[in-house]
């Protein structure tokens, strides 16, 4: 889908959050997510994709939205390709999103191990001092 799926939702979520009371087309969320490198000008002022790449990224995109749909972050017509962005999905993003709940995450699986790994450490260190003690005392 994409290098990091939860910026690629992060983005989607912070266009949609950006008008609020609106919906958003495929079409119209793709341009202001995906580089205009993946567009080409057409007369009439708009953008269309080029054809090299219309296929892939409206899957992901679609794809994306099937995820968020299912969280309930956002509301996705996949008839009218139509979105908007749910209560949810606007409390997400302004709470930083996806992307700092990954962030917390690694960081407490980070501390959790080295607390399993210190712990042990500390108590065999703790039995080792108060062994030399004694011995130390009785000769």
């Amino acid at each position: 889908m994409h290098k990091n799926p939860a910026k690629y939702f992060d983005e989607i979520l912070k266009v949609l959050a950006t008008d609020y009371d609106n919906s958003f087309t495929f079409e119209e969320l793709a341009q202001k997510i995906y580089p205009k490198k993946y567009f080409t000008s057409i007369p009439n002022g708009k953008f269309d994709f080029n054809e090299s790449v219309n296929d892939k990224l409206i899957l992901n995109l679609t794809n994306a939205l099937k995820f968020l749909n299912n969280e309930k972050l956002v509301y996705a017509n996949f008839n009218d390709k139509s979105v908007y962005i749910s209560t949810s999905g606007f409390i997400k993003i302004k709470t930083k999103g996806f992307e700092k709940e990954i962030l917390d995450l690694k960081i407490n699986f980070f501390l959790q191990r080295f607390a399993w790994i210190v712990t042990p450490i500390a108590a065999l260190t703790t039995l080792l001092i108060t062994i030399y003690r004694y011995i130390q005392s009785t000769s």
